[in-house]
């Protein structure tokens, strides 16, 4: 059998030797690794308005995981048909959605990571991934305040109220 680029009067042996590691220069992983740019499906004007929103909606709760309930409430908006809107920031500033929204909210730290947190989270599961640590399911669509807690819900007036029977990914 001839080997494709050697001359017909030249002979060539190749031998494949799996017992010694090839040495791979950085040249060589350069031109094999093609990076594709990854887009979010979020800006940081979305990221800013969450974080004002749960600062508002839930900041008196003092729980991670109700102030992330609050962050899946508005990404399943995004994601669910019966909500108007193609972005974090429209579902977020919608007239009579979201009461503790304020432009003038401070932009909390520790709000602002766990936002990014459940944002990474959702990339996660909009990807295909399965298990992410999603503390309110995709139907809860709405909640209320009593003062103390959020109350999620799946329909705007009655439906089910969620249980928090998730698994909580922010305290052991």
């Amino acid at each position: 059998m001839e080997n494709p680029g050697v001359a017909p009067d030249q002979t060539a042996t190749v031998v494949e030797r799996t017992d010694v590691e090839a040495e791979v220069t950085p040249e060589m992983l350069a031109e094999e690794v093609t990076e594709t740019p990854i887009i979010l499906p979020y800006t940081e004007a979305d990221v800013e308005a969450l974080t004002k929103t749960v600062y508002g909606e839930a900041l008196i709760t003092h729980s991670d995981m109700e102030m992330a309930a609050v962050v899946w409430c508005v990404l399943n908006r995004v994601d669910s048909p019966l909500f108007r809107g193609d972005s974090i920031l429209e579902i977020v500033t919608a007239p009579r959605q979201f009461h503790g929204y304020r432009e003038s909210n401070p932009m909390d730290k520790h709000i602002e990571s766990l936002v990014r947190d459940v944002l990474g989270r959702w990339v996660r599961e909009k990807s295909g991934e399965t298990d992410v640590g999603r503390v309110l399911p995709a139907e809860y669509l709405y909640f209320w305040g009593d003062g103390k807690n959020n109350h999620f819900t799946t329909e705007f007036q009655g439906g089910t109220e969620w249980d928090w029977s998730l698994e909580n990914p922010y305290e052991s």
